[in-house]
């Protein structure tokens, strides 16, 4: 928590700083969070946990029964800490500047770095269900597995801050640097959240669940789910905008 708004405030100062005068509070603001978010969930988190994650698929395919219970693997621990840390800070940031991020209704009002009423609070209720549930889930050895994976997953938040932070600078889509790490993003998020799906679906459907007490299955049967179902909805939006931004070359063209 202290490394994460120790990187904001730094980042912020520096922009304030450095950057041009002609930037609006909120663009500061994504600057500085993207820096921070590239930093410690989607670059220190994905490496620290890599070792619990070619654990748990080693044992997985090997018996698939024994992950709902399988001890946490260290690596795992130590990312869910940090990963705690980062969202804690991220909740009171998304909190404190509410008014900043979310995007007006009125077109001549929106400033880069704002988002939809509707992210927003998606962001909201990950953030909060993860600190309630992950820490829980390492410590207590019930699907361990799952959270590692899905702090993995932060790793795609790479291209997604890039693509942001680029966009705040005036390097949105429709310029070659905005395109590139639109493209990265997008290779990214099909490789790390889409292509292994049918091998965690199988380890899902394999494990032994009668060695968790009643409390953690009901907890694993209502949270679980829920990260695997957005990762689809995120897709499928991702698949649209790609789509949509293909049918306006092919026309222009």
């Amino acid at each position: 928590f202290l490394l994460c708004s120790s990187t904001f405030l730094i980042s912020l100062a520096l922009v304030k700083l450095l950057g041009p005068s002609s930037y609006a509070p909120v663009e500061r603001l994504g600057l500085a969070s993207g820096v921070t978010s590239g930093i410690i969930p989607a670059a220190m988190v994905p490496y620290t946990v890599w070792p619990g994650i070619v654990d748990f698929v080693n044992k997985g395919l090997s018996n698939p029964s024994i992950l709902p219970t399988m001890i946490t693997h260290e690596t795992i621990l130590k990312s869910c800490a940090i990963s705690i840390g980062y969202m804690t800070y991220d909740l009171i940031y998304m909190l404190w500047f509410y008014n900043d991020l979310i995007r007006p209704k009125e077109k001549e009002l929106r400033r880069k770095g704002q988002i939809g009423k509707t992210l927003y609070y998606q962001m909201l209720m990950h953030h909060i269900l993860s600190i309630l549930c992950w820490p829980y889930a390492v410590t207590t050895n019930a699907m361990s597995w799952a959270v590692g994976y899905f702090m993995f997953t932060e790793i795609t938040n790479c291209g997604l801050n890039g693509r942001s932070l680029l966009d705040i600078l005036g390097y949105g889509d429709s310029t070659f640097p905005g395109q590139c790490i639109s493209i990265i993003w997008v290779i990214q998020f099909t490789v790390v959240r889409i292509v292994p799906l049918p091998l965690l679906m199988y380890f899902l459907a394999m494990g032994d669940y009668s060695k968790l007490q009643l409390k953690d299955q009901i907890i694993c049967l209502l949270t679980v789910p829920i990260p695997f179902m957005l990762n689809l909805m995120w897709y499928s939006q991702i698949m649209a905008m790609v789509m949509k931004k293909l049918g306006g070359k092919s026309k222009k063209n």
